[in-house]
């Protein structure tokens, strides 16, 4: 066999350089241990200074800011299969889907409040308003298109998936306030994740990252903190979804309006200005999307137009009905400012026109 002179086989190292090598290596893999320990000592030790002085601390979400979770089959909102439900999911009776001719079709798009939640069907705002306007000879069907939990995205997903084959003649979007911290907490948090573990479990983490900044924890903060960046960005998602929602509506020959549902705590007499009201009617209004705001109307009742801090009781429920058939009898048809003795010029809260 042919070799190349020129070419020499490095030679064996010897035992003793053998050994060199392998003690180089023991020595590193020691530093990096020491090194490990050394930072995990440090990281314990930041995460008890932080524990004990508060920094990075986990403040309570309220409990009426709900978490989304996709369901079972998929769907980006949950539906009810159980009795008293329909088929589409709703808390309503069965509706054809192919509109009766002479027939008014009204959906009320919402969350807990709009279901009517810890009252009967019969005391829920959209039953009352169907019972009220056939009452005075309409031939109305009212849809109650909502869930415990839905926010603005969910109930805007609801009008596309269920509503929309109903063909509508008029949908109210039921918005509460607690929609614009869900819409921010929920598409702001980290998915289900070790990191999402970790922002939970550890205070320096927290600190570090400000994720308790990041959050809104109650209702209370669209009052006492509207300029906070996560205050704002939930009103940004929120008008995004209404900006869907309301190209939507159009586009199927459907009128969209708003009405704003308020907290109990707005009804006291140490309330603060009603900031989170205006800020949606001026999107509202710059929009040209009717908007009513129930405060004032559920104020004459006081207290008892609640069961607890959102929902309505049967008084209060029966109010928002007798609201929406008032705005369309004789409200301004942007904000429902009552025009019964005015009859031209402009609108003297909104500004809008008033038809002839």
């Amino acid at each position: 066999m042919h070799t190349d002179p020129d070419r020499t086989t490095p030679p064996e190292p010897s035992p003793a350089e053998a050994g060199s090598d392998v003690a180089v290596r023991l020595s590193a893999l020691k530093k990096l241990l020491f090194a490990a320990v050394i930072t995990v000592l440090l990281l314990a030790g930041a995460e008890a200074v932080c524990r004990i002085a508060g920094l990075g601390r986990e403040e309570p979400v309220a409990h009426y800011i709900s978490d989304w979770h996709d369901s079972p089959d998929g769907r980006t909102f949950w539906v009810v299969r159980a009795k008293g439900y329909n088929r589409d999911g709703m808390r309503d009776r069965e509706h054809a889907v192919d509109k009766p001719p002479g027939t008014h079709r009204i959906v009320c798009l919402g969350d807990s409040v709009t279901v009517g939640y810890k009252v009967p069907r019969s005391g829920s705002y959209p039953f009352m308003l169907e019972a009220f306007l056939t009452q005075i000879g309409l031939t109305v069907e009212v849809f109650n298109i909502a869930s415990l939990g839905w926010s603005t995205r969910q109930e805007a997903t609801a009008y596309r998936e269920i509503a929309r084959r109903y063909h509508p003649d008029h949908v109210f979007l039921g918005f509460c306030l607690n929609d614009v911290p869900e819409m921010h907490n929920n598409l702001e948090t980290p998915p289900p994740s070790a990191v999402s573990l970790f922002v939970r479990r550890s205070a320096l983490l927290r600190w570090v990252i400000s994720a308790e900044s990041r959050q809104v924890h109650s209702v209370e903060e669209l009052f006492y903190r509207p300029d906070s960046p996560a205050v704002q960005n939930g009103w940004k998602r929120v008008f995004t979804e209404l900006e869907f929602l309301h190209r939507e509506t159009r586009q199927d020959g459907c009128d969209l309006s708003v009405i704003i549902f308020p907290f109990r705590f707005q009804l006291e007499s140490n309330a603060p200005p009603s900031i989170a009201q205006q800020t949606l009617f001026n999107f509202c209004r710059s929009r040209e999307i009717p908007c009513l705001d129930l405060l004032p109307a559920l104020r004459k009742v006081g207290p008892a137009a609640f069961l607890d801090e959102s929902h309505l009781s049967r008084a209060g429920a029966r109010v928002v009905a007798e609201e929406l058939i008032r705005w369309g009898r004789s409200g301004c048809v942007m904000c429902g400012y009552d025009l019964t003795d005015i009859r031209t010029g402009r609108c003297p809260r909104c500004g809008y026109p008033i038809a002839p």
